[in-house]
Protein backbone atom coordinates (compact mmCIF):
# COMPACT_ATOMS: atom_id res chain seq x y z
CA UNK A 1 0.00 0.00 0.00
CA UNK A 2 1.11 3.69 0.01
CA UNK A 3 2.95 4.96 2.60
CA UNK A 4 -0.22 7.02 4.21
CA UNK A 5 -2.19 3.53 3.78
CA UNK A 6 -3.11 2.42 7.66
CA UNK A 7 -2.93 -1.01 6.20
CA UNK A 8 0.75 -0.75 5.25
CA UNK A 9 2.66 -3.55 7.56
CA UNK A 10 6.16 -1.30 7.46
CA UNK A 11 7.90 1.28 6.19
CA UNK A 12 11.58 1.97 5.64
CA UNK A 13 13.34 5.10 7.40
CA UNK A 14 13.75 8.44 5.59
CA UNK A 15 10.43 7.88 3.54
CA UNK A 16 9.51 10.28 1.06
CA UNK A 17 5.93 10.11 0.27
CA UNK A 18 6.49 13.88 -1.97
CA UNK A 19 5.81 13.46 -5.85
CA UNK A 20 8.57 15.57 -6.61
CA UNK A 21 11.61 14.04 -5.09
CA UNK A 22 14.85 13.09 -6.79
CA UNK A 23 14.98 9.41 -6.57
CA UNK A 24 13.22 6.63 -4.00
CA UNK A 25 13.51 6.50 -0.67
CA UNK A 26 12.10 4.42 2.49
CA UNK A 27 11.81 0.50 1.75
CA UNK A 28 11.24 -1.11 -1.83
CA UNK A 29 11.55 -4.11 -4.15
CA UNK A 30 10.51 -6.84 -1.52
CA UNK A 31 10.43 -10.34 -1.11
CA UNK A 32 9.00 -12.65 1.34
CA UNK A 33 10.35 -16.42 2.51
CA UNK A 34 8.97 -17.93 5.49
CA UNK A 35 11.78 -19.11 8.05
CA UNK A 36 10.10 -21.25 11.26
CA UNK A 37 7.23 -19.57 12.49
CA UNK A 38 8.24 -16.25 11.27
CA UNK A 39 7.82 -14.46 7.48
CA UNK A 40 11.07 -12.54 6.71
CA UNK A 41 10.89 -9.60 4.21
CA UNK A 42 13.92 -8.61 2.39
CA UNK A 43 13.51 -4.80 0.91
CA UNK A 44 16.07 -2.64 -0.53
CA UNK A 45 16.42 0.59 1.89
CA UNK A 46 16.61 3.44 -0.37
CA UNK A 47 17.50 6.82 1.00
CA UNK A 48 19.60 9.44 0.30
CA UNK A 49 23.02 10.36 0.79
CA UNK A 50 23.81 6.56 0.95
CA UNK A 51 24.16 3.56 -1.00
CA UNK A 52 21.03 1.35 -1.42
CA UNK A 53 21.25 -1.71 0.53
CA UNK A 54 19.30 -4.71 1.51
CA UNK A 55 17.95 -5.15 4.95
CA UNK A 56 14.93 -7.66 6.19
CA UNK A 57 12.23 -7.09 8.67
CA UNK A 58 10.14 -10.42 10.30
CA UNK A 59 6.83 -10.85 11.54
CA UNK A 60 4.83 -13.97 13.09
CA UNK A 61 3.58 -16.32 10.39
CA UNK A 62 0.02 -15.16 11.61
CA UNK A 63 0.22 -12.15 11.78
CA UNK A 64 2.41 -11.15 9.08
CA UNK A 65 -0.59 -8.75 7.50
CA UNK A 66 -1.28 -7.18 10.66
CA UNK A 67 0.47 -3.23 10.75
CA UNK A 68 2.80 -3.10 13.18
CA UNK A 69 3.37 -6.79 13.84
CA UNK A 70 7.06 -6.52 11.96
CA UNK A 71 10.27 -5.87 13.55
CA UNK A 72 13.24 -4.80 11.81
CA UNK A 73 17.07 -6.24 11.89
CA UNK A 74 18.96 -3.72 13.63
CA UNK A 75 22.56 -4.15 15.28
CA UNK A 76 22.45 -8.09 15.58
CA UNK A 77 18.37 -7.93 17.17
CA UNK A 78 14.87 -7.72 16.04
CA UNK A 79 14.62 -4.03 17.73
CA UNK A 80 13.86 -1.93 14.73
CA UNK A 81 9.79 -1.09 15.07
CA UNK A 82 8.54 -2.19 11.62
CA UNK A 83 6.60 1.11 10.61
CA UNK A 84 9.32 3.92 9.98
CA UNK A 85 12.24 1.97 12.64
CA UNK A 86 16.21 1.94 11.92
CA UNK A 87 18.00 -0.85 10.53
CA UNK A 88 20.93 -2.19 9.68
CA UNK A 89 22.00 -3.09 6.16
CA UNK A 90 22.56 -7.88 5.83
CA UNK A 91 23.44 -7.08 2.55
CA UNK A 92 25.29 -4.53 0.92
CA UNK A 93 28.17 -2.19 1.98
CA UNK A 94 31.26 -4.49 1.27
CA UNK A 95 32.78 -2.34 -0.69
CA UNK A 96 33.00 -3.73 -4.14
CA UNK A 97 30.01 -1.78 -5.39
CA UNK A 98 28.03 1.21 -5.09
CA UNK A 99 24.71 -0.80 -4.42
CA UNK A 100 22.97 -3.77 -3.46
CA UNK A 101 18.87 -3.99 -4.73
CA UNK A 102 16.25 -6.24 -5.47
CA UNK A 103 17.50 -9.67 -3.58
CA UNK A 104 15.89 -13.10 -3.94
CA UNK A 105 16.58 -15.46 -1.63
CA UNK A 106 15.92 -19.11 -1.01
CA UNK A 107 16.94 -21.90 0.97
CA UNK A 108 19.06 -24.17 -1.21
CA UNK A 109 18.86 -27.88 -0.64
CA UNK A 110 21.74 -28.82 -1.96
CA UNK A 111 24.16 -26.18 0.17
CA UNK A 112 21.68 -26.35 2.93
CA UNK A 113 22.35 -22.95 3.49
CA UNK A 114 20.18 -19.89 2.26
CA UNK A 115 20.56 -18.60 -1.05
CA UNK A 116 20.24 -14.72 -2.23
CA UNK A 117 21.06 -13.00 -5.73
CA UNK A 118 21.07 -9.28 -6.14
CA UNK A 119 21.38 -6.30 -8.36
CA UNK A 120 24.61 -3.95 -7.83
CA UNK A 121 26.19 -1.61 -10.09
CA UNK A 122 28.66 -4.01 -11.42
CA UNK A 123 26.25 -7.02 -11.93
CA UNK A 124 24.45 -9.83 -10.43
CA UNK A 125 26.23 -11.44 -7.41
CA UNK A 126 25.53 -14.50 -5.01
CA UNK A 127 25.84 -14.63 -1.58
CA UNK A 128 24.69 -17.40 1.04
CA UNK A 129 24.15 -17.80 4.67
CA UNK A 130 23.31 -20.30 7.11
CA UNK A 131 20.24 -18.19 8.63
CA UNK A 132 19.43 -15.06 6.12
CA UNK A 133 21.09 -12.91 8.46
CA UNK A 134 25.05 -13.28 8.18
CA UNK A 135 26.12 -13.36 4.48
CA UNK A 136 29.25 -14.45 3.15
CA UNK A 137 31.12 -12.33 0.79
CA UNK A 138 29.30 -11.66 -2.73
CA UNK A 139 30.41 -13.38 -5.82
CA UNK A 140 30.04 -11.69 -9.18
CA UNK A 141 27.83 -14.19 -11.35
CA UNK A 142 27.03 -12.08 -14.20
CA UNK A 143 29.20 -9.10 -15.34
CA UNK A 144 27.38 -6.17 -16.93
CA UNK A 145 28.83 -4.79 -20.28
CA UNK A 146 28.43 -1.39 -18.17
CA UNK A 147 28.27 -0.42 -14.40
CA UNK A 148 25.23 1.20 -14.00
CA UNK A 149 26.53 4.91 -13.38
CA UNK A 150 27.91 4.66 -17.51
CA UNK A 151 25.00 3.79 -19.09
CA UNK A 152 23.53 5.93 -21.91
CA UNK A 153 20.80 5.54 -24.08
CA UNK A 154 20.95 2.79 -26.07
CA UNK A 155 22.95 0.45 -23.85
CA UNK A 156 21.92 -2.60 -22.61
CA UNK A 157 20.10 -3.19 -18.91
CA UNK A 158 20.03 -5.86 -16.89
CA UNK A 159 17.68 -5.60 -13.56
CA UNK A 160 15.90 -8.22 -11.28
CA UNK A 161 17.95 -11.57 -10.91
CA UNK A 162 16.22 -14.04 -9.25
CA UNK A 163 16.88 -18.07 -8.88
CA UNK A 164 14.25 -20.55 -9.68
CA UNK A 165 14.33 -24.45 -9.55
CA UNK A 166 11.52 -25.30 -11.68
CA UNK A 167 10.76 -28.80 -9.70
CA UNK A 168 10.32 -27.07 -6.43
CA UNK A 169 6.42 -26.11 -5.44
CA UNK A 170 8.15 -22.63 -5.37
CA UNK A 171 10.72 -19.94 -5.37
CA UNK A 172 11.46 -20.39 -1.55
CA UNK A 173 13.12 -23.50 -2.39
CA UNK A 174 16.56 -23.90 -4.95
CA UNK A 175 18.43 -27.14 -5.37
CA UNK A 176 21.59 -27.70 -7.61
CA UNK A 177 20.01 -26.58 -10.60
CA UNK A 178 17.41 -24.24 -11.70
CA UNK A 179 17.34 -20.84 -13.93
CA UNK A 180 18.52 -17.41 -13.49
CA UNK A 181 15.41 -15.19 -14.66
CA UNK A 182 16.38 -11.51 -14.99
CA UNK A 183 15.30 -8.45 -16.71
CA UNK A 184 16.91 -7.34 -20.05
CA UNK A 185 16.21 -3.68 -21.94
CA UNK A 186 17.76 -0.89 -24.07
CA UNK A 187 18.03 2.29 -21.90
CA UNK A 188 16.01 4.93 -23.88
CA UNK A 189 14.35 2.24 -25.58
CA UNK A 190 13.26 -1.30 -25.40
CA UNK A 191 11.13 -1.75 -22.46
CA UNK A 192 12.23 -4.92 -19.95
CA UNK A 193 11.69 -8.43 -21.16
CA UNK A 194 12.72 -11.60 -19.22
CA UNK A 195 15.24 -13.91 -20.04
CA UNK A 196 16.86 -16.72 -18.38
CA UNK A 197 19.95 -18.82 -18.21
CA UNK A 198 20.74 -22.30 -16.12
CA UNK A 199 22.55 -22.24 -13.23
CA UNK A 200 24.36 -25.43 -11.52
CA UNK A 201 25.61 -24.48 -7.80
CA UNK A 202 29.08 -26.27 -6.67
CA UNK A 203 30.00 -27.56 -3.62
CA UNK A 204 30.42 -25.08 -0.97
CA UNK A 205 34.16 -24.03 0.00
Amino acid sequence: GLLTNANCVFIGYQANTSCTKSRPSGAGQPMAIRIGGFVYVYYTQWGGGFADTIHVARAPYADAVTPGAFRKYKDGAWTGLGLGGQSSPVIGNQSLDTFAANASVSWNTYLQRYLAVFDASKGFYLVTSPDGLKWDAPRLIFAYPKPHNQRTAGDVIFNYPSLASPAEATSETTVRTGYLYYAKGIVGGTPHEMFRVPFSLEPAP
